[in-house]
């Protein structure tokens, strides 16, 4: 393990909504199990924490965004800035509609359909936003399962208010769909890393791996998901008479493997958050030294070598020529410009 490839690596965006989504829909489970008589509100609290993360984010990265007014005049700037507001945007209406569906819970006085107005709006802007971030080439994974999902959203509201009375099999239907493309994509990545991995042609290690790692890490978590789906309709239509902690088991197993997925899913959006302009991690690293000494650790099975004897002066060549490789080309280049060379003095008179 390498410690600055896993710093350099480290989707903390991802991180932290997926751990919020798995505190949240664990003690969710367990309220709506009655094992916990805690208050909706506190239910709910681990969704907000996100929320005020990206809320005191968006406020400290607006208010050094116009203390510099050079980053105003930079066109990369201008577009971390609006990729913040945008979704700081997104998420004031998930929260307008957790506050809602919270209300709803604990004191049952509106329709779920004007409860799921906010979110039904925000899948709305989100194709707007999806546009947006292709033209720019951004992430947005959020906004697309908005938008993706809107007319399931609609569905459910009109079964929570019983104006539909269809069974929740038949109401899960575009979820049914979209899973259907998930599994569809898990069975091409199987596929296609099926015939790297045995293909005879010259293909680079590293691109067989990288085919293997990635029809591995859709199927931990494509199908989990498509288990937990499975498991709530039996549930809510009463075919098995299970507790929502186990349907929701699946869906705690696919969220865990997002989280260790993002250690290596590489960056996310610099939208200008907290005033960083970068990457968080590299951020982070610049303002603490010791963690950055620490970060230069590698752990492996090279970690406990034998030191070099000083003596020996051809292990003092192989060592050089080994961080030689390890070098970043530009900076070595770098390097070899600035060295001098030093020869030895020859005398111009030689003997006969």
């Amino acid at each position: 393990m390498e410690l600055p490839r896993l710093f350099d690596d480290f989707n903390h965006s991802k991180f932290i909504v997926h751990l919020s989504l798995f505190f949240f829909v664990f003690f969710f489970s367990l309220r709506l199990d009655e094992t916990i008589q805690w208050s909706w509100w506190i239910v709910f609290l681990p969704i907000w924490s996100w929320k005020i993360l990206v809320f005191l984010g968006a406020a400290i990265g607006t208010f050094v965004w116009l203390k510099n007014p050079q980053s105003r005049m930079d066109a990369e700037g201008v577009s971390q800035f609006r990729a913040m507001w945008l979704t700081v945007t997104v998420h004031c209406f998930l929260f307008l509609f957790e506050l809602f569906a919270c209300e709803q819970l604990v004191q049952p006085t509106h329709r779920w359909i004007l409860v799921f107005l906010p979110l039904n709006f925000v899948s709305l802007l989100s194709f707007f936003v999806c546009i947006w971030s292709v033209k720019r080439e951004r992430p947005f994974e959020l906004e697309m399962f908005c938008a993706a999902n809107l007319v399931q959203f609609i569905f459910l509201a009109l079964r929570l208010d019983e104006i539909i009375t269809w069974s929740w099999g038949v109401v899960f239907i575009p979820l049914w769909i979209l899973m259907g493309f998930f599994v569809i994509g898990v069975v091409y990545s199987i596929i296609f890393a099926c015939l790297v991995m045995r293909s005879t042609h010259h293909i680079a290690q590293e691109q067989r791996w990288i085919a293997l790692r990635s029809a591995f890490t859709s199927t931990i978590v494509v199908l989990p998901l498509l288990a937990s789906e499975v498991l709530f309709v039996y549930r809510l239509d009463g075919l098995a008479h299970i507790s929502f902690l186990i349907c929701s088991v699946p869906l705690l197993v696919a969220l865990t493997n997002l989280m260790f997925m993002a250690c290596g899913s590489r960056g996310g959006n610099k939208s200008g958050f907290f005033g960083i302009r970068k990457d968080f991690c590299q951020s982070l690293l610049a303002s603490c030294p010791c963690l950055r000494e620490y970060g230069n650790i590698k752990i492996g099975p090279d970690s406990n070598k034998r030191p070099v004897n000083p003596d020996d002066e051809s292990a003092l060549m192989n060592e050089a020529t080994v961080w030689e490789r390890k070098m970043d080309p530009v900076k070595y280049a770098k390097f070899a410009q600035t060295t001098v060379v030093v020869a030895p003095c020859l005398p111009l008179e030689s003997p006969d």
